[in-house]
C-alpha cells in the first residue's frame, strides 16, 4: 500500500508540474514511475515454477529544469531501474542423492544527465520539446 501511495503522489505531481507554460525563468520539477519494467518483465517470462521469485523497481525519474529563455531550457535529469530474480534447483547426483543450488540475478543501472532542451509548439496545455544530454550511468549486474 504504501508504494501505491508513493506512485499516486508522483502521478499528481508530475501533472501539476507540467500545467504550466514554459517561459523565461520557470522552473519545472517533474518526476515519473515507468511501466512496466522491462527487465522485469523478461524475467517473469521464465516464471514457471513455484520457486522463481521476481521483483523490481522503476524505472524512476526525476527531472529539474530551468528556463534561460522562452525557448531554451537547462537542467538535470536523473533515472534509476532495477530488477533481480530468485529461484533454487535441485540435481540429482550419480550416487543418487539430490543438492539443492540457489541462484540469483541482479541488475541495477543510475543515470545523471546534464540536459539542454528547446521548446517549441507551446500551449497552456502542452508544451513539445526537443533535447539531449551529457552525463554519467553506473549500472552492475550480481
Amino acid at each position: 500500500m504504501k508504494k501505491v501511495s508513493i506512485l499516486v503522489f508522483l502521478a499528481m505531481f508530475s501533472l501539476t508540474a507540467a500545467a504550466q507554460s514554459f517561459e523565461m525563468g520557470t522552473i519545472v520539477i517533474s518526476t515519473g514511475y515507468g511501466f512496466p519494467n522491462l527487465g522485469k518483465s523478461v524475467l517473469n517470462t521464465y516464471n514457471t515454477e513455484q520457486s522463481f521469485k521476481v521483483s523490481g523497481l522503476g524505472p524512476l525519474h526525476a527531472k529539474f529544469e530551468y528556463g534561460i529563455s522562452d525557448v531554451i531550457g537547462i537542467g538535470l535529469s536523473i533515472n534509476h531501474v532495477n530488477f533481480s530474480g530468485e529461484w533454487q534447483d535441485e540435481v540429482t547426483n550419480s550416487n543418487g542423492s539430490t543438492s539443492t543450488y540457489n541462484y540469483k540475478f541482479a541488475r541495477q543501472s543510475t543515470a545523471a544527465n546534464l540536459r539542454l532542451n528547446f521548446h517549441f509548439s507551446k500551449t497552456e496545455k502542452l508544451d513539445v520539446y526537443w533535447g539531449f544530454g551529457f552525463g554519467y550511468k553506473q549500472a552492475s549486474n550480481k
